[in-house]
């Protein structure tokens, strides 16, 4: 007998990604908004999570964008005021993703984050208190979302995977935002391309000239 735990758990994925494009387009186009503004006046566009999983994901890919920058730690400390970063999460009341939130407001730098509302905070404000666009991506309580028998808790986590493809997303809102206003993002090629080598090396240094 063939198992359905996979079809489940792609069930999960397709279902919270629907459910996203339906309930948040408007956040899409906010978080590019947000993004545009900061980096058309020279700041930096961040991305961080605790695991390095989804950052992994979204910097330095082919089809991906050059102005993504890895934060490396939840110090905050390469932040400066006029840069915006996207903290992914899993859950919404880690000590760690709170305390860049305020790091980065303190620094004058805007804040987006992506974390699952179903978890709720230990303290009486938790991570989508302290940020100026906060983002629901559906994670189950514990981040895992499918019961096996004989096991204490749920398996497969979800974040990973929803909080990536809604990064990825939110690029693709950025790149139409900034061609609306007659600019183009710099986007790496694959490796596997003639010439790419040239090309991302242009691109880093676009980049670097022109913060986008």
């Amino acid at each position: 007998m063939k198992s359905l735990l996979a079809r489940k758990y792609f069930e999960k994925i397709d279902g919270d990604l629907r459910r996203f494009s339906e309930e948040q387009s408007e956040n899409l186009l906010k978080a590019a908004k947000i993004i545009a503004d900061a980096v058309l006046s020279g700041g930096r566009f961040w991305v961080y999570d605790k695991g390095r999983a989804v950052t992994s994901e979204v910097t330095g890919r082919a089809g991906g964008l050059v102005m993504i920058q890895p934060l490396p730690d939840a110090s905050g400390s390469q932040l400066k005021e006029g840069d915006v970063i996207v903290i992914s999460a899993v859950r919404g009341d880690d000590d760690s993703d709170m305390g860049l939130a305020e790091v980065a407001k303190a620094k004058g730098a805007r804040t987006i984050a992506i974390l699952p509302f179903r978890n709720p905070p230990r303290a009486p404000r938790g991570l989508k208190d302290l940020v100026d666009l906060a983002m629901d991506d559906y994670a189950e309580p514990g981040d895992g979302c499918l019961e096996v028998p004989g096991y204490p808790s749920k398996i497969c986590p979800t974040t990973g995977v929803t909080n990536a493809a809604i990064i990825w997303a939110i690029c693709a809102e950025l790149v139409d935002e900034l061609r609306r206003r007659d600019k183009e993002a710099h986007i790496y090629k694959s490796v596997f391309r003639v010439g790419s080598s040239e090309w991302n090396a242009k691109m880093r240094e676009e980049f670097q000239k022109l913060g986008y």
